[in-house]
């Protein structure tokens, strides 16, 4: 029975991926993508025939490899240096498909942990589908809690300002996978992981959806765990 459920998901997980590159793409664009007539596409993401199993695993796996940096491409905006990541994070359905893809690079981990606020969906999205719990960073220290793990964020112009975790959230040598939205100068995910380690937690990665290279390569060198991201400009 859980091999038919799981074909079963998979065949559900392809037409989804059909119906947000829709969004975005036409059916001319998709046809010789996925080396499928206009025709067929339509009827999967009307839901009027399902693929088979084989058929959407390599739905699926074009999406990964080839649609899914193209689709970011046209939702990303940058101007002026200026990076607006708007479209994507509003955009749910994207936000649950990146989930999975996260899922397969991170699926020991333990907890999740982020900063409030847009940081927030993609988090709670990747912690539903390993089946954990979720930490919030915040910018405050919230009403009803004792004691917290103060971490000062310290940005590349030399100014800085503290995120507070409560004290017990995190639990020693648990696994934590920590997710952001963006990184630009590496500031919060270097607090995030810099909470980890006075939490004596094993931050085991980092995930965000768009990324600043030279910032990713900063923070690997400096915390020895994969930093990764969708995007990289």
């Amino acid at each position: 029975m859980s091999g038919k459920l799981d074909a079963l998901r998979l065949k559900l997980i392809s037409v989804e991926v059909l119906r947000v590159l829709k969004k975005e793409f036409s059916y001319d664009e998709l046809s010789p993508v996925f080396n499928l007539s206009p025709s067929l596409l339509s009827q999967y993401i009307n839901g009027r025939i399902l693929p088979s199993t084989e058929r959407a695993k390599e739905i699926i796996n074009k999406f990964h490899e080839t649609l899914l940096p193209k689709l970011l491409d046209r939702k990303l905006k940058l101007t002026n240096g200026v990076i607006d990541i708007s479209k994507i994070i509003s955009d749910t359905q994207l936000l649950s498909l990146v989930a999975s893809v996260v899922v397969e690079d991170f699926s020991n981990a333990e907890k999740v942990l982020t900063v409030e606020t847009d940081g927030i969906p993609l988090a709670v999205l990747i912690a539903e589908k390993i089946g954990v719990d979720i930490a919030i960073a915040k910018h405050r220290k919230e009403i009803g809690v004792r004691d917290f793990i103060e971490i000062k964020r310290v940005f590349s112009s030399g100014l800085y300002s503290y995120l507070y975790l409560p004290k017990n959230i995190l639990k020693p040598s648990e696994k934590i996978l920590v997710v952001d939205d963006i990184i630009r100068s590496g500031a919060t995910i270097s607090a995030l992981l810099d909470a980890c380690r006075v939490a004596k937690a094993n931050p085991i990665g980092a995930f965000a959806l768009v990324a600043v290279r030279s910032a990713v390569n900063k923070l690997t060198q400096l915390y020895k765990v994969p930093v990764k991201a969708l995007k990289y400009i």
